[in-house]
């Protein structure tokens, strides 16, 4: 009999061996730990992820969850504004056409110079000669601080507009309602506006092509609310944070633990865009995704119904031995890596292009600094959410 639990603290630790028993014997499974269908294979997470006429983003759609989501949204402050990740068309295809035209290749390249700028200044402050956290230290800020950048947020403003937007967000990112959160969504909320009414032309100088003014153009002419451009910042600065430091973390920690492979990368540094896509399969940040089922219908012989909430696995569909030979092993040389970490279908990450530049700018600054990247001695904490896989704290020793 097959078993899934995410929450204990092995799970954490290493989930793959207990999702290979599981995806080998019902890739799709009625969980009673979780109390919802859980899905493991590839071929069955890719259909969750890119059909929309049978599966949905939208967790309000969901039979237990979906009142209760429904009621947060009507009394917090921007709580009906569409969410990006968690609308479905139309309000989708209007939304991500705005920003599509922000996050074109050209525009992401243009940032190489200051992607790699930021990444030596955080490297040039490693202390000398003793452990680094390299979560701390470098995972974390880097995104965040490119990100700002690239949205098109001045650095005097990055720690207000990170402020505000978590403040908009408490509401409706946590399962206790936190004393006094929605006073503060409200006021954030009435300083962002006040902010991007006021400074649409500091914003232009400051960077012309930027997602900010192609928002706030998109604004002007009726394409988006003003509340909706505010949502849609929010959802870029804060949304791939997570993931993009937990990739930098789990690719440091795949490169130390395969010495061979990390030999191979700095012997041949054309094999560097293989390090992040090879590093979001072997051990994807976005480990676990909800969707919720819209029409009823059959998926691996199982009847799912309308309403359903479907955990899709995505570390685990990236680990099946039926799309991939060898899924347990991090090889840089893999042929095709067609893995499921930035989503499928309509869907798939806005930010993908960004993440790889990132990924790879920060490993062409980090190798070139470490002669070799090695763990310190108990230098792995692992974070506690099943959601999102990646080290808490990563200490890395100098070489």
């Amino acid at each position: 009999m097959v078993f899934y639990n995410p929450f204990r603290a092995q799970y954490h630790q290493d989930p793959y061996p207990e999702l290979a028993r599981l995806r080998a014997a019902e890739p799709v499974h009625a969980s009673d730990r979780v109390r919802d269908w859980v899905v493991t294979g590839f071929e069955e997470a890719q259909r969750c992820l890119q059909d929309d006429d049978y599966f949905s983003n939208d967790p309000a759609h969901g039979r237990t969850m979906g009142p209760d989501i429904i009621r947060r949204r009507h009394e917090t402050p921007l709580g009906l504004v569409p969410l990006l990740g968690q609308v479905d068309p139309p309000d989708h295809t209007r939304l991500r056409a705005v920003v599509n035209r922000a996050f074109t290749p050209r525009r992401v390249e243009a940032l190489r110079p200051r992607i790699q700028q930021v990444a030596g200044v955080l490297i040039d402050r490693f202390p000398a000669n003793q452990p680094v956290d390299f979560m701390r230290n470098f995972a974390e800020p880097f995104p965040v601080m490119v990100v700002l950048e690239m949205i098109g947020i001045p650095p005097p403003d990055h720690m207000a507009v990170r402020q505000w937007a978590t403040a908009i967000m408490e509401p409706i990112s946590t399962d206790q309602l936190p004393p006094g959160a929605n006073q503060r969504a409200l006021a954030a909320r009435d300083q962002f506006a006040r902010y991007l009414r006021e400074s649409p032309r500091r914003l232009h100088d400051y960077r012309e092509e930027s997602v900010v003014n192609t928002l706030l153009e998109s604004e002007a002419d009726g394409t988006m609310t003003l509340d909706e451009v505010m949502v849609m910042i929010i959802h870029i600065s804060l949304s791939g944070n997570g993931p993009t430091a937990f990739m930098l973390g789990n690719a440091a920690l795949a490169l130390a633990s395969n010495p061979e492979q990390q030999q191979a990368l700095r012997d041949n540094p054309g094999l560097m865009p293989n390090l992040v896509d090879e590093t979001l399969r072997y051990d994807s940040p976005t480990h676990h995704v909800i969707r919720i089922v819209r029409n009823d219908l059959l998926l691996a012989r199982k009847r799912l119904r309308k309403g359903d909430a479907v955990h899709v696995i995505i570390g685990a569909a990236n680990r099946d031995p039926r799309r991939f030979p060898d899924p347990d092993t991090f090889d840089l040389a893999r042929e095709d890596v067609r893995h499921l970490s930035f989503g499928h279908g309509i869907h798939f990450c806005l930010g993908a292009p960004l993440a790889r530049l990132l990924g790879a700018v920060a490993y062409e600054k980090l190798l070139a600094h470490f002669g070799h990247l090695r763990l310190a001695p108990n230098g792995v904490t692992r974070g506690d959410t099943f959601l999102l896989r990646g080290p808490a704290r990563l200490e890395l020793e100098p070489a």
